[in-house]
């Protein structure tokens, strides 16, 4: 099934050692063999759901532009960040600095590869992430996370070691600033077509899981 840009999708995280289900709307750019890119506007609801106690947890409000590439079969997503003109929120300057201008960074989450689903696209969040400022300065975050997970038992020791080769393996394509880690999206911005569409709708999507795990 392939999406059409203007459709309305979801993309999940589902399996996470935390047993939160969580749910992205977002508006669809191109979905192709290649590469799949997803819009989530500032103001996009983020849908939380306890799996064990089959309960909605209060969503949480996007507070940033940003754009998310999926590549199939890849071990990883990456998402591209921008100031909506609303200023970026607490979270985030820790992070990737103080910057200026609207965009303002990439972050490369370790994932299962994604899942066509009715609803959109299945992942499981392999924890670590790679912070990239735009001015290329670079580090891996949530190691410690990791090994937390490894210790309680969510991996095993060769599942996380798995993990950390993948992401190990991206820093390459950071240093020589291949796609997309050149400027091909960074000036990307939604043109007045895309400023006329309704923001993504929510939906029921996150009761709707019938998986537990993308992998």
């Amino acid at each position: 099934m392939r999406w059409r840009p203007g459709d309305s999708v979801m993309h999940r995280y589902v399996g996470h050692g935390d047993g939160l289900l969580w749910g992205w709307p977002h508006v669809v750019v191109q979905d192709s063999d290649e590469l799949t890119v997803l819009y989530q506007p500032e103001g996009t609801p983020i849908l939380r759901w306890q799996m064990d106690e089959g309960r909605s947890v209060e969503p949480l409000t996007a507070r940033m532009d940003a754009l998310r590439l999926i590549y199939p079969e890849l071990p990883y997503h990456v998402t591209l960040w921008f100031d909506a003109g609303t200023g970026v929120p607490p979270w985030f300057q820790p992070h990737f600095g103080r910057g200026e201008g609207r965009f303002r960074g990439w972050k490369v989450d370790m994932s299962a590869p994604h899942r066509r689903t009715a609803l959109g696209f299945d992942t499981t969040d392999d924890v670590l992430d790679i912070i990239l400022r735009p001015d290329r300065s670079w580090y891996i975050k949530d190691d410690e996370e990791l090994v937390g997970y490894t210790q309680s038992g969510v991996y095993t020791q060769a599942e996380a070691d798995r993990v950390r080769e993948h992401c190990r393996a991206v820093v390459p394509l950071i240093e020589s600033k291949a796609p997309p880690f050149d400027d091909e999206w960074v000036e990307w911005r939604p043109g007045p077509v895309w400023e006329r569409r309704v923001r993504p709708r929510a939906g029921n999507a996150c009761p709707a899981a019938t998986s537990t795990s993308a992998r």
